[in-house]
């Protein structure tokens, strides 16, 4: 057999593979002839081992015994291998002048062949091999982080099937190649994490499914539809939705909007018909087709020079009533309670009376406006030193109870005068508002209680924030409680008798429900609510001092206070002394803003923006005086 001087993995493997089929036998080869008797080949030849003979050893073994005949690919009994050892021996001490280099092939050839640690050429052993690496994968269902090691299993594998068959060479170039498309299991598991946490960012916001199940379409494809539930933590319908979508439209492929019920032509028709009938609309030229109307505080208050009045509103109401002679109507009055009264007047009279109305009310609209703005701009800058202060009274509370007596009803129950208040306050550059309610059994509500109350409430004020000096006081316009003379020379004293100055703003008469009305009707729910349940062992909420002792217990955002009867007659009498010297100020009505400015005097405004303000003396033993400023 000619040497081959240097052959490639490929031709290697086609040689072989090509050479052996021509000797596939179960019996040994018999090259040294030891099964023969007398020259002729014995029926029972032994039965050939696993080893066989490979080119390498094939070509070592014609080097030294061309005689024999040695072929790739035979396999031979135990007997022929010993008799090949012995041989190898022999021909290496009959030789002494074979070149160590021969002899060493020789010794590796054979060492190589029938070893137990190596395995011989074969056209099998590229497939034995296959087996032994691919038995290592165990590729099972394991959870969704395993598929990254199994991953890289195949790698391994892959390279491992190729070495015996292409080649160094070709194998080093296959491994560059597989470099380049290497994608870690870190970036992988770094994608799914992400997705996985935009969907649970999603799942807070309405209407957010569109988004999510455009991300789930991103979801392998070899996994389940439970474990994309599972992973990403959205129902089983979004998982199912976005496999459909991923099939209609592929990738982030986003759902089409419900239509709903949508408009026919027909329809669109109709309404078209509707507007351009002459019986509901009309055509316009484009001019004077469009009313103004002017909510400025001159126009509102007929400051203008170009007012025209109520002329031409009692033009245009004497036009509609020309063919009644008599109107009949109903109108409310107050005296020591409000009625509603059932009245008649002449065409012109009541067109008289009504144009006065609402020439009142336009002033009555603009007050209202301006006074709420001007509170609301004192909250947001408002100062550490100051306290906005709103009060109101609120409707007494009657006692009430669980399965009353029949004679209950037909007596009246005792009631409890209830004022709240809301001080906003400026505490360390945050604005805080602090509820508070004062209860007490004195049923007038009358300028000597304000005075009781504040006394109380200024007092607390001064524990929450130690540094407030200026109180600016928002109340309604009630005539007997606030907005009189007797609470004006009061507040003339303010500094005085509180050690802290003060303004007074009025908002509007019956302007709108307010916080106050709110702090009032919370506590008076939450009363009339336990009254009613009734617990056992629970307290009979039947007097002011009870209701008292039931809100300090369980009302907590709303701080209470009591003032006995006792504690506002005694204020009365001190206050008694003042009110003799007490000077009313004309017009006190049409005033929205007074500001003290000593013992004697107040300053008075329209409103509390107004630039124009007038000087009352509130002290009858003082002249009063009236200037512009």
């Amino acid at each position: 057999m000619t040497t081959i001087p240097s052959k490639c993995g490929h031709h290697l493997v086609a040689f072989s593979s090509h050479f052996s089929k021509f000797k596939q036998s179960t019996k040994c080869s018999n090259p040294l002839s030891i099964h023969c008797v007398d020259g002729v080949k014995s029926r029972n030849i032994p039965k050939a081992g696993k080893k066989s003979i490979s080119l390498e050893s094939c070509e070592a073994i014609k080097c030294h015994r061309p005689d024999l005949h040695v072929y790739p690919g035979q396999k031979l009994c135990t007997t022929c291998i010993k008799e090949l050892v012995k041989l190898k021996t022999k021909e290496i001490m009959k030789k002494s002048n074979t070149s160590e280099s021969e002899l060493e092939d020789m010794e590796e050839a054979f060492a190589n062949e029938f070893s137990d640690n190596n395995d011989v050429f074969s056209p099998m052993r590229p497939i034995s091999r296959s087996l032994k690496i691919t038995s290592t994968l165990e590729i099972q269902k394991k959870a969704i982080r395993c598929v990254y090691s199994e991953g890289r299993k195949v790698k391994n594998a892959f390279l491992q099937l190729h070495e015996p068959l292409i080649g160094e060479e070709l194998l080093l170039s296959s491994k560059s190649n597989i470099g380049n498309c290497d994608f870690t299991s870190a970036g992988y598991e770094q994608l799914m994490d992400g997705i996985k946490q935009k969907c649970q960012d999603l799942k807070m916001k309405p209407e957010s499914s569109i988004e999510i199940i455009s991300l789930l379409t991103l979801a392998p494809v070899s996994w389940s539809r439970q474990q994309k539930s599972t992973f990403f933590g959205v129902s089983d319908h979004l998982v199912r939705r976005s496999a459909i979508l991923k099939r209609g439209k592929g990738l982030l492929a986003k759902p089409d909007k419900k239509q709903g019920r949508p408009i026919t032509e027909d329809e669109k028709e109709i309404v078209r018909d509707f507007y351009l009938c002459d019986e509901n609309s009309r055509q316009l030229p484009g001019m004077k087709d469009y009313i103004s109307v002017r909510t400025r505080k001159e126009c509102m208050l007929k400051r203008c020079p170009r007012c025209p009045g109520t002329e031409p509103l009692k033009t245009f109401l004497t036009i509609i009533v020309a063919n009644i002679p008599v109107i009949k109507f109903n109108q409310w009055e107050t005296t020591d309670r409000s009625m509603l009264v059932q009245k008649e007047l002449r065409n012109n009279d009541f067109v008289e009376e009504l144009a006065k109305k609402i020439d009142t009310l336009t002033s009555h609209h603009i007050i209202s406006k301006e006074q709420g703005k001007y509170c609301k701009e004192l909250k947001a800058r408002l100062l550490e030193n100051e306290c906005i202060l709103q009060g109101d009274f609120s409707q007494n509370y009657s006692m009430i109870a669980q399965d009353s007596t029949q004679s209950s009803y037909f007596n009246p129950a005792s009631q409890a005068t209830i004022h709240t208040y809301l001080a906003i306050l400026n505490v360390a550059g945050k604005i805080s508002n602090h509820s508070i309610c004062v209860i007490l059994d004195y049923m007038w509500h009358n300028t000597v209680a304000v005075f009781s109350f504040l006394k109380i409430v200024i007092n607390y004020i001064k524990e929450i924030n130690p540094h407030v000096n200026k109180i600016i006081h928002f109340t309604d316009g009630a005539a007997s409680q606030y907005k009189n003379y007797k609470n004006f020379l009061n507040l003339a004293y303010h500094k005085n008798d509180f050690g802290i100055s003060a303004k007074w703003h009025f908002f509007a008469t019956s302007h709108c429900k307010g916080p106050c009305d709110g702090i009032g009707g919370t506590l008076k729910r939450l009363a009339r609510r336990a009254s009613l349940q009734n617990r056992i062992g629970g307290v009979v909420i039947q007097t002011p001092e009870s209701l008292y002792d039931w809100c300090s217990r369980n009302v907590h955002n709303i701080k209470s206070f009591f003032v006995s009867q006792i504690d506002v007659q005694r204020n009365e009498d001190m206050l008694d002394e003042r009110f003799k010297f007490g000077k009313r100020i004309p017009g006190t009505q049409s005033f929205h803003s007074f500001i003290p400015i000593d013992g004697n005097r107040v300053e008075a405004r329209f409103l509390s923006i107004s630039n124009e303000s007038k000087i009352f003396t509130v002290n009858s033993q003082l002249a009063q005086t009236a200037n512009y400023v």
